[in-house]
């Protein structure tokens, strides 16, 4: 994977000096990208936190009386886990927007290649027992992709 990423640092010189075109830069992004499919996966969601699911439970009457930023400072593990929710989704978000980037430059054979990778990753994520619920606006997106 290094020698790949060394491949990318390159081209990126390339461009700033001008001995490719921002086409030929954009061809070699999405080449590069179907050598490296491997490293495209889903991450799968960690599941609550018990203080978290307990709060949840409550009679919404019981949440009122409890001050969100003092539970939060009670229980950083609740923090920690929206964080670590927002960073799959992002993640997810940005693998998928380069995957359907790259279908614009590379041909049929490789279109192929980086469509089941858009599925497989949508598939895994489907089948997270923790999925998160915005996925399902991804998954709409790109159900006319694959």
């Amino acid at each position: 994977m290094e020698k790949e990423f060394e491949k990318m640092k390159e081209l990126l010189k390339d461009l700033k000096e001008k001995r490719i075109t921002k086409e030929e830069f954009d061809k070699k992004c999405a080449f590069w990208t179907v050598n490296i499919l491997d490293s495209f996966k889903y991450q799968k969601v960690p599941q609550k936190p018990l203080i978290l699911q307990e709060y949840e439970g409550l009679d919404n009457s019981e949440k009122v009386r409890i001050n969100w930023g003092s539970f939060l400072a009670e229980n950083p593990e609740v923090d920690r886990f929206y964080e670590k929710q927002a960073q799959i989704f992002w993640n997810t978000t940005a693998q998928l927007e380069w995957l359907v980037w790259c279908l614009q430059f590379v041909e049929d054979e490789d279109k192929i290649k980086i469509k089941n990778k858009i599925k497989e990753i949508l598939e895994a994520e489907k089948k997270d027992e923790n999925r998160l619920k915005k996925f399902d606006f991804l998954r709409g997106k790109y159900k006319n992709i694959i």
